[in-house]
């Protein structure tokens, strides 16, 4: 039995350990105990030395503990100060909203579109973020920037459209002057009254400009096109009537020239937009619809 429990312990123990179980094997055992006792003994005392020359190394020192604690608060309160003071003004399908920022710049969405800026600093730092299509009339001060995912616009003083949808970015300056950037600040242009630009792959171009008298149309509810894709058109039918329009691929490569006027009544909108086109559409209820040549 203790020649059995002698095994695990080797087994156990290092080389230093064994060469003391081979001293002990050679030792007389004291009156009264086992070589199993004796050897649980001295085991005990070697455990008891080896905790006191351990030492125990914290893997963060008190400053460093102290500069992690202080970032993460920092950053918890940047969030949260952004959250308090960041201010969104957003518009549904069919919608339109005419607000006034903190310096009495007026700003007119069209539906379905998004504005973030920021409250507490706009003195110094007149930014706002878009996403969709707007109307800036801007009151003279500090710089005034808008910003979207692929472009930027800055001005001083002046009137400006832009539309900013999935890959679409198009400026139109109305009064003033336009300063109108990539997103990597690498490419502009001026744009001055009349002249208006695209960007396209990253790059900024000037177009032919539409004609400025139906370009802020859409806030009236008028909405006019030249040569534009027709899919881009039925997108701003669904907008501005908050329905769903089934088409092809075909249907959406064509060309349109014409208008459509918002005022509640959309069958006469698709009336003006797809009976020229030799188009046919079909009402399943008021948010579906299904448009198809009426040659198929």
């Amino acid at each position: 039995m203790e020649s059995g429990r002698k095994n695990i312990r080797f087994e156990l123990l290092g080389k230093g350990e064994e060469k003391i179980m081979q001293l002990m094997s050679q030792l007389s055992i004291p009156e009264g105990k086992s070589k199993i006792q004796v050897w649980e003994t001295l085991e005990q005392a070697i455990l008891a030395r080896d905790r006191k020359k351990a030492k125990i190394f914290p893997m963060w020192s008190k400053w460093q503990v102290g500069v992690a604690a202080s970032l993460v608060l920092l950053i918890g309160v940047y969030f949260v100060f952004n959250q308090v003071t960041n201010k969104t003004i957003e518009t549904l399908k069919g919608e339109q909203v005419v607000f006034y920022l903190p310096d009495s710049s007026k700003v007119t969405m069209n539906a379905d579109s998004k504005i973030t800026y920021n409250t507490m600093f706009w003195k110094k730092n007149r930014k706002i973020q878009l996403e969709g299509e707007a109307f800036f009339e801007v009151k003279r001060g500090k710089d005034f920037q808008v910003t979207s995912r692929i472009g930027i616009v800055e001005v001083l003083g002046t009137s400006f459209n832009v539309f900013a949808r999935k890959d679409r970015y198009i400026v139109d300056c109305m009064t003033g002057k336009v300063k109108v950037s990539n997103k990597n600040y690498d490419d502009f242009k001026i744009l001055t009254p009349g002249l208006s630009t695209r960007i396209e792959n990253n790059q900024v171009q000037l177009i032919s400009r539409r004609n400025p008298d139906k370009v802020y149309t859409w806030a009236k509810g008028e909405f006019y096109f030249e040569m534009t894709p027709l899919g881009e058109v039925i997108e701003e039918l669904e907008r501005q009537y908050d329905v769903r329009i089934q088409r092809d691929n075909v249907v959406d490569r064509q060309l349109y020239t014409g208008f459509f006027f918002r005022h509640d009544n959309l069958e006469e909108s698709l009336e003006l937009v797809f009976s020229p086109m030799g188009l046919k559409y079909e009402i399943f209820d008021e948010k579906e619809i299904k448009v198809s040549s009426e040659n198929i």
